[in-house]
C-alpha cells in the first residue's frame, strides 16, 4: 500500500475544510484519523482508527461534503479491510 494517496486538489481542500469543521465541533478523533488517512493510510488499521473513520464518514456527509464521505469509504476504509 502506498504511504501517500493522490488526492485531487478540490477534494484535498474539502478534506481540510471538513477537518477544520470537525475540530471546531469537537470531533477530535475523527479529524485526526481523517488527516492520517490522507498522509499515512496504512496507520488507519487499528480498531480505534476504524471507529473514528466510520464516524468521520458520517460527519462529513452531515456537514455537506459527500465527496469526502465517499473518499473515506473507498480510499481509506476499504483500503485497510
Amino acid at each position: 500500500m502506498p504511504s501517500r494517496v493522490h488526492i485531487p486538489a478540490r477534494l484535498h481542500t474539502h478534506i481540510r475544510i471538513v477537518c477544520d469543521m470537525m475540530l471546531k465541533t469537537h470531533y477530535f478523533d475523527e479529524a485526526h484519523w481523517l488527516w492520517m488517512g490522507v498522509g499515512s493510510p496504512q496507520l488507519c488499521q487499528t480498531p480505534g482508527a476504524q471507529r473514528a473513520l466510520h464516524s468521520a464518514r458520517t460527519v462529513a456527509a452531515e456537514f455537506g461534503f459527500p465527496d469526502v464521505a465517499s473518499w473515506i469509504e473507498s480510499n481509506v476504509l476499504q483500503a485497510v479491510d
